[in-house]
Formats: C-alpha cells, sequence, structure tokens
C-alpha cells in the first residue's frame, strides 16, 4: 500500500483521513514499545 510509504501529507480528504490513521497508530505503537522497555529496565534495577 502506497500510504504506509509515502510521508507526506496526501491531497485528497480520504487520502488525508487514511494517512492521519497510519501515522497515528505508528506514534501510539511506538509509545506503548517505549513504556514497556521503560517498565522493564525499572523492574530489572529494583
Amino acid at each position: 500500500m502506497i500510504l504506509l510509504l509515502q510521508d507526506s501529507p496526501p491531497k485528497s480528504k480520504r487520502d488525508i483521513f487514511l494517512w492521519e490513521r497510519i501515522h497515528i497508530r505508528k506514534a501510539t505503537a511506538a509509545l506503548a514499545l517505549e513504556r514497556k522497555f521503560f517498565y522493564e529496565a525499572l523492574t530489572m534495577k529494583a
């Protein structure tokens, strides 16, 4: 899917909507991973 590869916002309304959803999902996944590693690091030190 082309939308996953491009990092510049598309022109049409429908594509912009999909693009935003994909990027929000990427951002939340990255945050969840960071949080998981952070907690694992904390529990290792304890």
